[in-house]
């Protein structure tokens, strides 16, 4: 459910409507799915009715659709990009974004992994996603925290003796912070 991003989406839009309507018509495989390649209201009974959000994204930049879906009880299977990957899930890491046929197989992979996983195995994950929080409050001290940081950087940089090499100390600096950033909202 959802509108192609991308000519990547679009290609697996156009293959998984020709899947899905030559499975008997009507977008899906009754009783057992259903494929909407546009913009779509998601009622909480298709939420909770869902197994698994199947999210192939080759780029997300947030990613609330899994939250929505994890909290539900359906596992994400799909690729750990941008935001996705912070609920219990199948995912893989994209190591060639442009090579379709690696990025197939990857995909494969996990689905397979998705659905050769023991009851007992996606219970205990599903009970971690419908368990998984945001707190606000851990969000803002964090975000507090980077702030800090990037103001002592930029105050360390401002001593320096020309704006030239102010913007460059900032800029080395931010991404100096990057990897522990990640890190901390990674596993937190």
């Amino acid at each position: 459910i959802g509108p192609p991003g991308d000519g990547f989406g679009a290609y697996a839009a156009e293959k998984l409507d020709s899947l899905f309507s030559r499975s008997g018509g009507g977008g899906g495989f009754p009783g057992r799915g259903y494929v909407c390649c546009k913009f779509a209201q998601v009622g909480e009974d298709i939420k909770f009715a869902a197994d698994f959000c199947l999210m192939p994204s080759r780029d997300e930049p947030f990613g609330y659709v899994d939250i929505e879906f994890a909290w539900h009880g359906a596992l994400l299977v799909g690729a750990e990009a941008g935001g996705l990957g912070k609920v219990p899930g199948f995912y893989y890491i994209a190591q060639n974004r442009e090579n379709l046929a690696r990025l197939r197989r990857e995909l494969q992979s996990v689905i397979t992994s998705a659905m050769l996983a023991t009851p007992e195995r996606l219970d205990e994950m599903r009970r971690g996603a419908c368990d998984r929080q945001f707190p606000v409050c851990r969000w803002q001290e964090r975000l507090l925290g980077i702030y800090s940081r990037l103001r002592s950087a930029g105050t360390a940089g401002a001593r320096s003796n020309s704006s030239d090499e102010r913007c460059s100390s900032r800029a080395v600096g931010v991404a100096g912070l990057a990897p522990s950033v990640a890190d901390d909202e990674l596993g937190g």
